[in-house]
């Protein structure tokens, strides 16, 4: 039986099937029913739906049972889509998290070892003279 939700109050039903033993049977029962009002109390919600019955010649329960089969793998194979889809986000953003964090705490280790010197600068008396670069003179011999 399948079903999708119509509107919030109720439920329409698409398909659904029925299976009886004796195929004799189930022609009469399709031939009877078919295009017939439904009936039962008339405060039934059902009352004046028709019914809508035919018979599938050469249609086995096991094609209906594969049939539901395939669309439930369908639908399995979906969510592990989005379920690893997901997944590969999250860890995405994890990586970028872990990321910024080693970046930072990289920042604030320079940020201490240029505090460092300017401490121990204050205290010294001359602080120690860059040295001035060497200029150097090459000649060029023909």
């Amino acid at each position: 039986m399948e079903k999708y939700r119509g509107s919030i109050l109720h439920l329409k039903v698409i398909h659904q099937w029925v299976e009886f033993t004796n195929k004799s049977v189930a022609k009469r029962v399709a031939n009877l029913l078919n295009g017939e009002q439904m009936g039962g109390k008339k405060r039934s919600q059902f009352y004046f739906d028709l019914w809508n019955i035919k018979y599938l010649s050469k249609f086995k329960w096991d094609d209906l049972t594969e049939e539901i089969a395939y669309k439930n793998a369908i639908r399995e194979q979906k969510l592990a889509l989005e379920i690893s889809a997901a997944n590969r986000e999250r860890n995405f953003y994890l990586a970028k998290v872990d990321q910024s964090r080693a970046l930072s705490s990289i920042e604030e280790r320079l940020k201490k070892k240029q505090k460092l010197p300017r401490l121990l600068g204050d205290n010294l008396q001359h602080p120690p003279s860059p040295k001035a670069p060497k200029n150097f003179n090459f000649s060029k011999k023909f």
